[in-house]
């Protein structure tokens, strides 16, 4: 009699621990993001003492916080170097999936725009290509939005909104910007119209 495990991977990603769960989904800065690997047995013998990996990607590990194997189940264990999720001696029986689970959560700030974040678990090819249901993508979009102050100083006084000054003083001026949420912002550009400096006999200099 020949018998054999028939393995089948299927990962999929969601905001949140109970689903609703698919292959892509769209999350904020700051999200945790909860990933399922459902690896059925469709064959006729049980897969015994199986080796399964998850390997996040580069832009994943650079946009989250430290991966934690606390967040695993059942156990794994975790090789930063090759950014790689390690889950051992599992048992894949004939018709009862095994489900294993882990989180990342995601930074506060993340770069203005969008920015792709994939995961993709170890399994074989389909038809000489990567199998398409062992990797997910979860896009995350993240705009600036900034507050700008503008003050104005009468001869080395208090900033302020407003106030007064005579002919010949010297006003300086500040603008204080920053973002108002969690987004990376550069290279912003910033337009400040200045009018022309009364002179000490009302003229224009």
């Amino acid at each position: 009699v020949d018998a054999a495990p028939d393995l089948a991977y299927l990962k999929q990603v969601s905001t949140s621990a109970s689903g609703p769960w698919s292959s892509s989904n769209t999350a904020n800065p700051g999200d945790t993001l909860f990933y399922d690997i459902t690896v059925s047995n469709s064959g006729n013998a049980n897969a015994v003492n199986q080796t399964v990996k998850d390997i996040l990607s580069a832009a994943l590990v650079a946009n989250s916080s430290a991966f934690s194997t606390a967040t695993c189940s059942p156990a794994c264990t975790y090789d930063a170097g090759t950014r790689t999720i390690t889950w051992t001696g599992v048992t894949i029986n004939v018709g009862s999936p095994v489900h294993l689970t882990f989180s990342i959560t995601l930074k506060n700030t993340f770069p203005a725009g969008q920015t792709t974040l994939g995961n993709t678990v170890v399994c074989p090819d389909v038809n000489e290509k990567p199998n398409p249901d062992c990797t997910t993508t979860t896009i995350v979009e993240a705009a600036p939005i900034l507050n700008l102050v503008k003050e104005v100083s009468v001869n080395g006084g208090a900033f302020s909104h407003g106030g007064s000054a005579n002919p010949g003083d010297t006003l300086l001026a500040a603008i204080c910007y920053g973002a108002a949420n969690a987004v990376v912002v550069s290279t912003q550009p910033v337009l400040d119209i200045v009018r022309l400096t009364i002179g000490d006999r009302g003229r224009p200099r």
